[in-house]
């Protein structure tokens, strides 16, 4: 008996538990299972969800690590900045502008110098080299003029020969004797030549070297272009390389190796779901419509081959045990269909349509007096709604106030359901509770308010009754505890004798701060 009433007591436990229904078990069980089936293809959506949910707080603790990064990067940044004496507001891009700005001018201050240090020494090679040619200038007019003489002395010579023999010999002898006078005049000649053809070897040369300062500052020309288009193909590189970089890490790489890597694993990706494609098209072709793909892919997912084997033969033998189901079952059709011909030709089957229809008239009569108690029993629990809202005792009324005046508007009613000896207390949210699952302090609220109440109602019909209290407000918290003193208070003002005993020095002192008399005995 003993198990058979354990057994009572869970089913009337599970049947509490199961949603009200009025269908039969086998359905409902039916229903479950269809149910559970349900639940177990959509576990495979709850573990994508906790994966997906692991991913997202790992991402975001990713994002909260580079955020604390970035911050901790600003922070040192600005700490640089003020530090080399520059505005905190410097950007890294502007500082990358004056670094490039200050090599072109570092480099533009050094091209300087050396052109300066040039201009000095061609100015010095100058100087020399004008000197040099004024020295060569004075010698060339001095051999010039010496030798504008010595022609002028050989034609008088020449003249005085042909004018008179006899004088030529004498000429002959001043010319043997003026002979040694006239070699350095010859000397200076040849050096005055060979000077002139030294200056014009000089003005070649000069005119050569400015066609090759002309050719080097055409070629400075081109090497600043080149040098200036070298910056911006540096620029170029630079920004590529920041582009780079910032594409690996927005992909998540750290080098082009990884990148590499994850290339590969991408297209082994793609490799093997255009295999799955092929595949699954395969098994739609194979399965047709006898079976849903997700019924197969759901098997794939989660059996492997040797229980797919096992699988395999079980279905066999439910193949084998449905074949003789079917043959039994054409052996009982057979029968079926001997007994119908039997009873088509016995009248048994009017009287039992006669029965059938009998049941039926009996059945509705029952639905409709079913609908008939329906409505009375609804009508009845209207009238019993109305009547513990609306008609309740006024002692019950009166007490209702003092309950909301001691829990602050916690509890707002007490009543009592119709036909039961007992009391339901209404909380603030409308929920009825009764007594025993209110909390110690509430149920000597309670009790005081149903206090009040009686000797309220005793002293309207000329019966004053003394109200005694002894440390009722002992499990009240100190809210509850000065809003129970002033209701006592008020309720005292109204002409009523309330006499509050207690122990407790801080009820005395609530008692003593609102103005009620305190007595120490």
């Amino acid at each position: 008996r003993k198990e058979i009433r354990k057994t009572e007591i869970e089913r009337d436990e599970y049947d509490r538990r199961l949603p009200a229904n009025s269908a039969p078990i086998e359905t409902r069980m039916r229903e479950a299972e269809s149910e559970i089936a349900s639940l177990e293809s959509l576990l495979p959506v709850q573990h994508n969800h906790q994966a997906a949910t692991e991913r997202y707080k790992s991402a975001r603790k990713r994002a909260v690590q580079a955020a604390e990064s970035l911050r901790s990067a600003r922070n040192q940044w600005t700490r640089t900045l003020g530090q080399l004496g520059l505005s905190e507001s410097l950007s890294p891009k502007s500082i990358r502008i004056m670094s490039e700005g200050y090599d072109s001018l570092l480099q533009t201050r050094r091209r300087m110098q050396s052109l300066e240090e040039e201009l000095e020494t061609r100015q010095l090679e100058l100087g020399t080299l004008t000197q040099r040619i004024d020295s060569l200038s004075r010698q060339a007019f001095a051999a010039k003029a010496a030798s504008d003489v010595v022609a002028g002395e050989d034609a008088e010579d020449e003249f005085d020969e042909l004018g008179n023999r006899t004088d030529a010999q004498m000429k002959a002898r001043h010319a043997l004797h003026d002979e040694p006078k006239s070699e350095p005049l010859r000397a200076g000649v040849e050096t005055a030549t060979r000077a002139l053809e030294q200056l014009g070897k000089l003005t070649s040369l000069i005119s050569s070297q400015e066609q090759f300062i002309l050719q080097k500052r055409n070629m400075k020309e081109q090497d600043q272009h080149l040098a200036k288009q070298a910056a911006n193909v540096q620029k170029a590189i630079d920004k590529l390389h920041r582009t780079h970089s910032a594409l690996l890490a927005e992909i998540g790489c750290e080098s082009e190796e990884q990148l590499h890597q994850l290339l590969g694993i991408k297209e082994q990706h793609l490799q093997l779901t255009k295999q799955l494609t092929e595949f699954s098209e395969r098994i739609v072709a194979v399965i047709g419509g006898s079976v849903p793909y997700e019924t197969i892919a759901r098997m794939l997912n989660h059996d492997g081959a040797d229980e797919l084997e096992k699988r395999w033969e079980q279905i066999l033998q439910r193949t084998q045990q449905a074949e003789k189901r079917v043959e039994q079952l054409h052996l009982r059709q057979g029968e079926l269909g001997q007994e119908m011909r039997q009873l088509a030709a016995n009248n048994r089957l009017a009287e039992s349509k006669l029965e059938l229809t009998c049941v039926e008239n009996q059945l509705r009569a029952c639905a409709e007096h079913w609908q008939t108690l329906a409505v009375t029993t609804h009508l009845l629990d209207n009238v019993c709604e109305v009547y513990e809202t609306e008609r309740q005792p006024e002692t019950l009324r009166e007490a209702s106030a003092f309950l909301s005046q001691l829990t602050e508007g916690k509890y707002l009613r007490i009543w009592t359901p119709l036909g039961k000896n007992q009391l339901r207390i209404d909380n603030a949210t409308g929920q009825a509770l009764p007594l025993e699952v209110l909390s110690r302090g509430t149920r000597e609220a309670v009790f005081i308010a149903l206090r009040l109440s009686l000797a309220a109602a005793y002293a309207r019909r000329g019966v004053t009754l003394p109200l005694v209290l002894d440390d009722v407000l002992v499990n009240f918290d100190s809210v509850r505890a000065e809003s129970a003193a002033k209701v006592l208070r008020d309720f005292a003002s109204l002409g009523h004798q309330v006499v509050m005993f207690t122990c407790h020095e801080h009820i005395m002192r609530i008692f003593d701060d609102i103005g009620v008399q305190v007595r120490v005995l």
